[in-house]
């Protein structure tokens, strides 16, 4: 024990702050979310994951599989998650858990036998990747994607046989770039090809059917500039340029746009206009 001398008490303040630097490095690393891709096979571990990211905000890849999960309720503080991969977990019914989450970059459902619709997600509105639902029994309602004319660039539909309504503005908008993979195939009537999907996209009369044959961009691939080709009728009001990771890099009205000081790659221009909005994709050479 020490004596109340200014050694001791020096000796006291070195430690003091040791002590509170070691808090304070404890506290920023349980306010992070998880680096690398966190798994749930169990609810006590959907659970506990708010114990040990109490301030997890923006979190990478969340796989979630096993019929012992039931709630996620307990992840709905998250306000971003890049990418969910949830198989296998036939005692999930519900998806409102993420009403409040946005997904950014890429969302996969397969084998989920107990979840009839997609209410509660919510999908990125300036990039989007992957979209895959596959073999899952009872999914009827994929309505949750008819919120914004923003295409995907991957799109697996696949063995869900009670879905026979795939024609909604996300899934209509992929369908129309000119690049994106699409597989639609062994679900039910209406959403049995992706022939059958693009018949109903037509017949609803959606915008960007429309809109995406009035706008051309031209020449695609380049090397340099890149200009908007459109009816007279259109006017454009902004256009957002995203990279291939979702990071917008620039905003412009102007029909003539310069990528010259852009890396070789793909690119996604965001196109605002007053009869809607659509995306397309720009190569640069």
């Amino acid at each position: 024990m020490c004596n109340l001398s200014s050694y001791c008490i020096k000796r006291s303040h070195k430690f003091n702050f040791a002590f509170l630097f070691s808090l304070l490095l404890i506290s920023n690393c349980i306010a992070q979310c998880p680096e690398n891709i966190f798994g749930f096979g169990t609810q006590a571990e959907v659970d506990n994951f708010v114990n040990m990211y109490p301030n997890c905000e923006n979190a990478y890849v969340f796989v979630i599989a096993g019929d012992d999960i039931t709630d996620l309720s307990p992840l709905s503080y998250i306000d971003r998650i890049q990418h969910i991969d949830m198989h296998d977990a036939n005692n999930i019914t519900s998806l409102l858990a993420f009403d409040n989450t946005e997904i950014t970059v890429s969302l996969s459902i397969r084998d989920c036998n107990g979840l009839s619709s997609l209410d509660g997600t919510h999908l990125s509105d300036d990039f989007f990747s992957w979209l895959i639902l596959e073999r899952n029994a009872i999914l009827e309602n994929i309505t949750a994607l008819d919120d914004l004319d923003i295409g995907i660039e991957t799109v697996t539909i696949m063995d869900n046989p009670n879905l026979s309504q795939c024609s909604v503005k996300r899934i209509c908008q992929s369908l129309i770039l000119p690049d994106a993979i699409i597989m639609i195939e062994n679900n039910d009537d209406g959403c049995n090809s992706k022939e059958e999907v693009e018949i109903e996209c037509e017949i609803m009369g959606l915008n960007d059917f429309i809109l995406t044959k009035k706008i051309i961009l031209f020449p695609n691939p380049t090397s340099n500039t890149i200009e908007l080709l459109t009816s007279p009728e259109i006017y454009i009001n902004e256009i957002k340029l995203y990279n291939l990771f979702g990071k917008q890099i620039n905003t412009t009205s102007k029909k003539i746009i310069d990528i010259t000081h852009l890396a070789k790659g793909v690119y996604f221009a965001k196109i605002s206009t007053n009869m809607g909005n659509i995306s397309k994709k720009i190569i640069k050479k």
